[in-house]
């Protein structure tokens, strides 16, 4: 039980260090299942980070750079909901789903010029904001 308690209180600490931080040192980390709940992640570069499982509900992930990210797949809870993804890059991501398939389920997301992983610019929900 203490061991549990300890990584669900390191997940809790990540989540609050990564809102805080000036976001250097994200590439090539392992990511998975942590926790970004309204995080500010404008500009952080996640290449060769492993976000599998990783939550971004309601965070700002304007200008982010996911390009070379490992292992995204929405079948293990990534979850982008009411995200701002405005300038956001997914383009050659390597993802488990088939091309755009984890971004297929994201309805209530903020997309504003976002690079799909295909390199098409998504532009939706964008007068909510």
């Amino acid at each position: 039980m203490l061991k549990s308690l300890s990584y669900l209180q390191l997940k809790i600490w990540l989540s609050f260090l990564f809102s805080q931080s000036d976001k250097r040192g994200i590439s090539q980390t392992d990511l998975q299942e942590t926790k970004f709940h309204s995080a500010k992640l404008s500009g952080c570069k996640f290449s060769g980070s492993k976000v599998l499982g990783t939550s971004f509900g309601y965070a700002n992930l304007t200008d982010a750079d996911f390009r070379n990210a490992n292992e995204i797949s929405n079948n293990i809870g990534l979850e982008f909901g009411k995200a701002n993804l405005t300038r956001t890059n997914f383009f050659g991501i390597n993802s488990r789903d088939l091309d755009q398939a984890i971004f297929n389920a994201i309805e209530d997301a903020y997309f504003k010029d976002t690079v799909m992983p295909d390199g098409t610019i998504r532009n939706e929900n964008c007068t909510e904001r």
